[in-house]
């Protein structure tokens, strides 16, 4: 799980279950309009459930502000990158578990190498 940091995955299900049971039992989420992710985080802050669903609220706080921060990634990459930059990354992005094994201190030293704008005497 990518966010094991932030969402203990049993506690997580129980309480999905639990909110679930709460729904549709006590129709307790009735006079609120849940019928979005959004709805659903509004009508558990509003009715102080938060510490009662942690992990579904931080569910929910998660999955609700990917999309925006993926758009703004992706608006500012869009106005700064050739092709050439996009095609570089999404290798990169392909060929992550090659990316993730090099050696920082190496990338960099071969960067500087060609990159280099000082001649040598």
């Amino acid at each position: 799980m990518k966010y094991s940091g932030d969402i203990n995955a049993t506690e997580f299900s129980a309480e999905l279950e639990t909110l679930k049971s709460q729904f549709d039992v006590t129709k307790l989420f009735v006079k609120c309009e849940c019928q979005s992710s959004v709805g659903l985080l509004k009508a558990i802050v509003e009715l102080d459930l938060k510490e009662m669903f942690p992990n579904v609220v931080v569910a929910l706080k998660i999955f609700l502000t990917m999309p925006v921060t993926l758009k703004l990634i992706k608006s500012y990459l869009r106005s700064t990158m050739r092709q050439g930059r996009l095609s570089g990354l999404s290798i990169l992005s392909i060929e992550r578990d090659i990316a993730r094994s090099l050696s920082y201190d190496n990338v960099i030293k071969d960067f500087a190498m060609r990159k280099a704008r000082k001649i040598n005497l």
